[in-house]
């Protein structure tokens, strides 16, 4: 035989069952393509997604204003914490720039706790006393006020 007619000849290396596997590769990308184009059909991309504008954050004045209308719900408030009371018994408020106040719980210990391994003393409430914070919370109803049952802390600048 003839070197041509061994080429053509369907065999373990020969050209024509390399390029008949590949080939038969191409249906099952087809449908892998189709599949995944019927998945993704109707699902918008998030990056070319227009970001949805959130309603701003109520302010202090705005939440004792109308504190019933935010019963239950998380609001974030900012203000500077301040402190009633002594030790223990203490009661903390976040205080606006207008003289608002709303009694908040505390997150932190009462108190100076020292790790047994001896690392340093996490922060204490009277720690952040005086100084401006966004606060996180659920607004409760309290006796005759409301608390703000904290979640969530960020110091400001």
């Amino acid at each position: 035989m003839s070197r041509n007619q061994h080429s053509h000849r369907v065999g373990r290396f020969s050209r024509p069952v390399v390029w008949r596997r590949r080939m038969n590769r191409w249906p099952v990308l087809l449908i892998a393509l189709a599949l995944l184009a019927a998945c993704t059909m109707g699902q918008a991309t998030p990056v070319l997604a227009p970001t949805p504008t959130t309603p701003s954050a109520p302010g202090l004045k705005e939440v004792l204003a109308d504190p019933g209308r935010y019963l239950g719900q998380e609001v974030t408030v900012e203000g500077v914490l301040q402190a009633e009371g002594s030790g223990v018994q203490d009661h903390f408020l976040l205080g606006g720039a207008d003289g608002s106040r709303l009694e908040v719980s505390p997150w932190a210990p009462l108190e100076v706790v020292h790790p047994p391994d001896g690392g340093p003393a996490p922060p204490t409430m009277q720690t952040y006393v005086g100084r401006p914070l966004r606060l996180t919370g659920t607004l409760e109803k309290r006796g005759e006020g409301f608390l703000l049952v904290v979640s969530r802390v960020e110091e400001l600048e």
